[in-house]
């Protein structure tokens, strides 16, 4: 339950900063910004962040499923499918996604919320995000968000002081937690 909690503090902080500055559409497998006249400059740094972090998983499902045209039918798919059951929901219905681990893969990645999501509670995820390097900065894209997040969240945070450290104990923690799930579960296969 303690993640479900922490995953939607997550959601509601990424829409109390991040929709004021700007929005993302998905059209024919790539991201579409839109930016408000007053978005700051993280805004902006976030959302290429974002945009190297979605080329990542693209990339990602373009090896795995042989090519960039595969992997953009699926995308294609899986939003057309997110839009459905979104319908539903304001429909007041029921509509299950049920997405396999791919497919799970381009629902983190779709929305800026499920992406911040994606870097805490998917195994997956954070492992193509860590082995991707940002922007020649030898830092991956995983360890980039983090930085981000901090900064937007606590504009004062210094290196080498007790805050810092406590963020990354806390990530660290997060995902010492998942790697323990994912064994767990990987036990009961």
């Amino acid at each position: 339950i303690v993640p479900v909690i922490v995953e939607e503090v997550l959601h509601s902080i990424t829409r109390s900063s991040v929709d004021k500055d700007f929005s993302v559409d998905v059209v024919n497998g790539n991201l579409k910004f839109t930016f408000s006249e007053t978005a700051s400059a993280y805004s902006r740094t976030m959302a290429k962040v974002y945009q190297d972090g979605w080329d990542a998983i693209k990339n990602h499902l373009s090896k795995k499923l042989g090519s960039e045209e595969a992997a953009l039918n699926q995308i294609n798919s899986v939003m057309d499918r997110v839009s459905e059951a979104k319908k539903a929901l304001v429909e007041n219905k029921s509509y299950n996604l049920n997405l396999n681990e791919d497919e799970h893969l381009i629902y983190r990645a779709s929305n800026i919320h499920e992406f911040f999501a994606g870097m805490f509670f998917n195994p997956e995820f954070q492992e193509i995000l860590n082995n991707t390097e940002y922007l020649k900065s030898e830092k991956s894209i995983f360890d980039k968000f983090i930085e981000l997040l901090s900064r937007i969240l606590l504009p004062g945070l210094k290196d080498n002081h007790l805050l810092k450290a406590s963020i990354e104990t806390l990530v660290g923690y997060l995902e010492d937690t998942q790697t323990t799930t994912k064994e767990k579960r990987n036990e009961l296969k």
